[in-house]
């Protein structure tokens, strides 16, 4: 919904859309790494039963079991990410940050739903499952479209001496 809602208003503003998308990417990983720690504070989105140091015990759910704060995990992430894109918010092409942040997303979200008690489907809950396409769909654009800001990671593009 946001995304059409976005190109609605770049087609009526005649604005670049993938120089909005950037824009607004920030801001977005930003304030879903709030979004996680609100779930924290809320007991929300309950991670499967462990037995780690770190372990909460959520009064919503059964307070006698201790689970992993899968919440706190999610909004580490998104902010390392956040952390990750501003150090990449330099010269690119207009939608890199965007199909970026997609794309880290989408493995972080596919990763951490292991520890989160969801329905499972073919084994994966449904967030991995469309975590899966971002990441196909992300990484098959970046790889295609921008491979030209990924210069800085020396180990794709070693120097000739």
């Amino acid at each position: 919904g946001s995304l059409i809602a976005l190109y609605w208003f770049t087609r009526k503003r005649a604005v670049s859309f993938w120089q909005l998308a950037d824009i607004l990417t920030l801001p977005a990983i930003f304030a879903l790494g709030m979004g996680r720690l609100a779930n924290f504070v809320n007991q929300e989105i309950l991670g499967t039963i462990t037995q780690v140091p770190w372990c909460v015990r959520f009064l919503r759910a059964d307070p006698l079991q201790c689970r992993h704060p899968v919440q706190l995990y999610g909004a580490i992430g998104r902010f390392f990410t956040f952390f990750l894109l501003l150090r990449f918010n330099k010269k690119h092409k207009e939608g890199f940050l965007f199909w970026m942040f997609l794309f880290l997303l989408g493995i972080g979200r596919l990763l951490l739903d292991f520890l989160r008690e969801d329905l499972r489907y073919l084994g994966l809950s449904v967030g991995q499952w469309f975590s899966i396409l971002m990441v196909i769909g992300g990484g098959y654009v970046l790889f295609r479209y921008y491979q030209e800001d990924f210069r800085f990671v020396s180990f794709l593009y070693p120097r000739k001496d």
